[in-house]
């Protein structure tokens, strides 16, 4: 497991040393996969992250900051090779549903790590992180369908590695479904 975990962070960082400079080169058409501006100050206490609840997590998720809303549709399937568990990741477009981009993320230290890769091209991370709600510095929202955890999705290019450069938001599930379903059932809910 730590090698297979060693293995994709390396991979990252090589593909991030290439990325320098990429928050300037965001094809427009992928303007709305990250959130923009931000200090990228995180009050989350990472060292107090809970076990990451795969029972919970299929479905479809909103995450709101600003002016940035995107869905997430998670689902869990098992590696045959490995029999370790991995997250497919759909991110879809806060105003119309459009696909946005896609990837695969895997555990490592109670958080999942993905590399996503946009329509356009941009390649980008995501990490998902659980934390119990009294370790939680901020009010846990609640979506449509609870979990006992406050999940927290942290984004930015390949090339920002460390918390301080990436925006951290929570993340609340909307609904079972693993399609943009789940996206268009809760815009429609939300008029």
């Amino acid at each position: 497991m730590f090698k297979r975990f060693l293995i994709l962070v390396l991979t990252l960082g090589l593909v991030g040393i290439g990325t320098a400079g990429a928050r300037d080169r965001i094809a427009v058409e992928d303007e709305h996969i990250l959130p923009t501006g931000g200090d990228g100050w995180s009050p989350w206490p990472w060292s107090l992250s809970a076990p990451f609840p795969w029972s919970d997590i299929s479905g479809s998720w909103r995450v709101e900051h600003g002016d940035f809303i995107s869905y997430f549709s998670l689902r869990v399937v098992n590696s045959k090779a490995s029999k370790i568990p991995q997250l497919v990741i759909h991110q879809y477009d806060g105003e119309t549903c459009r696909l946005l981009s896609r990837g695969v993320g895997i555990e490592g230290n109670n958080k999942i790590y993905a590399q996503m890769t946009s329509l356009g091209g941009t390649v980008y991370r995501v990490h998902y992180t659980a934390f119990n709600p009294k370790d939680s510095p901020q009010t846990p929202l609640r979506g449509n369908f609870p979990i006992a955890d406050v999940m927290v999705v942290s984004m930015g290019l390949l090339d920002e590695t460390t918390p301080e450069q990436m925006s951290h938001m929570q993340i609340v599930k909307v609904s079972q479904s693993l399609t943009q379903y789940g996206c268009l059932a809760d815009l429609a809910d939300r008029k």
